[in-house]
């Protein structure tokens, strides 16, 4: 067990003793690779001190503190939950009925994941929210029917009338109809409760979420293999843990290798930092170097020559897995190396910045060979700056 393991399972059984609420388990906190660390945060609600307090982290609702919305955004964050893009959106519909007439109703669909233990995901479902500025002030206002003169409704002298508070729920239905898929994603994700009773929200609430252990990744060469396994969509317990490889698995293990090719030297090149790569001919190798080789298989190119970017492959199919794991693995390693990456050459790249454009969802011209072809920049950049992989 890592020490970081030990250290989160040290606070979630003090935190069990004391009486806290806990939303995380011991076996959460037990990673299969030390390759991620457990992170365990400790959150206390400031209950309101009177009806209408609004230093308060909860709503007192007929006795339930329910948490306000930047308390949960909060507990999100505690528990590594990242939104997934796809299964985000928010669209209007249009009602009418009897009761509130014609108008306008906003739904928001939202999407997200958490990192579990081994470096997995475990994926949400979508949450669905509809707010209807209408409906929902009407219920306020305890109106059963719209019409011109309940629109002029006050529940106290000198207050909004039925007609502002429709129109001030408009200008942010939008917002509030995704706000409530998220907190929905968010609660479905921590399996916390809607709203605490009085006692149970006086209690600390104990989350947690696996981060990825980038002294370990950055330190020791165990981690820097572990990571580059990770990053090109191996079975990391597998590799590590003594299983056998199918045979499908183990060809993909011996094609993801290191290139044994010689490194410069630091000085010996003119400019170290752009080295020239040697053009691979064999061919498990050649599908990751589509991008950097010539016509004849052997023309050399500059590793981040800003140029060398702009060559597009065809056209990726939509939903293509493969697509989607060199996606994932690019990100990995830009978030675990960003500081060595984050710099800018002699020649005005940035390796970051180029990996990050080669992410971008707005990048269209993207494909499975130009991801793959970034995977190997950033790679043989890193192999120059001193990290083995």
């Amino acid at each position: 067990m890592t020490e970081s393991a030990k250290k989160a399972i040290a606070v979630i059984d003090n935190a069990q003793q004391k009486g806290a609420l806990v939303f995380v388990t011991r076996e959460d906190c037990v990673g299969v690779t030390p390759l991620y660390k457990p992170e365990v945060t400790v959150i206390n609600l400031r209950l309101p001190k009177a009806k209408y307090d609004n230093d308060a982290d909860v709503y007192d609702i007929q006795g339930k503190y329910m948490p306000k919305r930047e308390i949960v955004d909060r507990i999100g964050e505690a528990t590594g939950l990242v939104f997934i893009r796809e299964g985000c959106r928010t669209w209007t519909e249009l009602r009418e009925d009897d009761i509130a007439g014609k108008r306008t109703v906003f739904m928001s669909e939202q999407q997200a994941k958490k990192r579990l233990s081994d470096g997995s995901f475990r994926t949400s479902s979508v949450q669905t929210y509809e707010f209807d500025p209408v409906l929902r002030a009407m219920v306020d206002f305890n109106v059963t029917e719209l019409n011109a003169g309940t629109k002029q409704t006050k529940l106290r002298d000198g207050g909004k009338t039925l007609a502002q508070t429709i129109l001030e729920n408009t200008k942010v239905a939008r917002q509030r109809a995704e706000t409530g898929a998220r907190l929905r994603v968010i609660r479905e994700l921590t399996n916390m409760p809607t709203a605490f009773s009085k006692t149970d929200a006086a209690k600390p609430l104990i989350f947690g979420r696996i981060a990825q252990n980038t002294d370990y990744i950055l330190q020791t060469p165990e981690g820097r293999a572990m990571a580059s396994a990770q990053a090109l969509g191996i079975d990391v317990a597998a590799l590590f843990g003594g299983r056998k490889f199918p045979a499908a698995e183990q060809e993909a293990l011996v094609s993801a290798q290191p290139v044994s090719e010689a490194l410069p030297e630091a000085g010996e090149a003119e400019n170290e930092e752009t080295y020239l790569l040697e053009a691979q001919t064999s061919a498990d190798e050649s599908s990751y170097t589509a991008d950097m080789q010539g016509a004849n298989g052997s023309e050399e190119k500059e590793l981040f020559d800003p140029a060398g970017s702009a060559e597009q492959a065809p056209e990726r199919a939509n939903g293509n897995s493969e697509f989607e794991t060199l996606t994932e693995a690019l990100d990995q390693w830009c978030e675990a190396y960003r500081e060595l990456l984050n710099v800018t050459l002699k020649n005005g790249s940035n390796p970051y910045q180029l990996a990050q454009a080669e992410l971008d969802a707005n990048n269209f011209a993207a494909t499975v060979e130009t991801r793959k072809a970034m995977i190997v920049r950033v790679k043989k950049y890193l192999e120059a700056n001193g990290v083995r992989i």
